[in-house]
């Protein structure tokens, strides 16, 4: 995966060095010293200074953002990117042992997660291998449990929607209720107690 990255900036002396790091900018032709930081050769404009550097983007992602440093570059640098499922597609019990491990969560260790058992994450590799080492043994929730510890650790945590789309031939063990999703749930209910 790629991400390309747009940053239009006319006159951004003072801030584009802090906005910058690795990324390409598209100079709007600044007068200040701007220049000597970046590259654009005549002023264009803001809005066709973004279409240029939107057009010149290659990755699968593009992020977009001005170079006024209002918008601090760290406010992007989080250790983990946690989804959390919208119009969700699953069965009625998967939704309900959710919702008891939300609460769950809630009420053991004082964390609010939308839907902490999203098998969407994006996570920095060292804040990875740290999660790694701290999961119980034998862990049988492991998305459930590093994005509890990721917190308690304070990693920088920020939540996003994603889409759920619905598998018919799925045969997780959570699918209906049995003797072996009753066991599977009670499992992870204790590990989410005791972590």
């Amino acid at each position: 995966m790629k991400l390309s990255i747009v940053i239009p900036a006319f006159n951004e002396e003072k801030t584009i060095g802090a906005v910058i790091d690795e990324i390409i900018v598209v100079n709007d032709a600044s007068t200040d010293a701007t220049l000597k930081i970046l590259t654009n050769k005549k002023n264009m404009g803001h809005a066709k200074s973004v279409i240029r550097g939107l057009k010149k983007a290659k990755g699968d992602y593009v992020l977009y953002m001005d170079a006024d440093n209002q918008i601090k570059p760290e406010s992007l640098d989080y250790d983990m990117i946690s989804g959390y499922r919208i119009h969700r597609q699953d069965k009625l019990f998967r939704k309900i042992v959710s919702l008891i491990l939300k609460v769950t969560i809630f009420l053991r260790h004082g964390y609010i997660i939308k839907d902490s058992n999203c098998p969407f994450k994006v996570i920095k590799r060292p804040q990875l291998a740290l999660l790694l080492k701290s999961l119980p043994k034998d862990c049988i929730v492991p998305s459930i449990c590093m994005e509890i510890l990721a917190r308690r650790m304070g990693m920088r945590v920020v939540e996003i929607p994603v889409y759920h789309f619905s598998y018919e031939k799925r045969e997780g063990s959570l699918q209906s209720i049995n003797k072996k999703s009753m066991t599977m749930f009670w499992k992870a209910f204790l590990e989410v107690i005791h972590l």
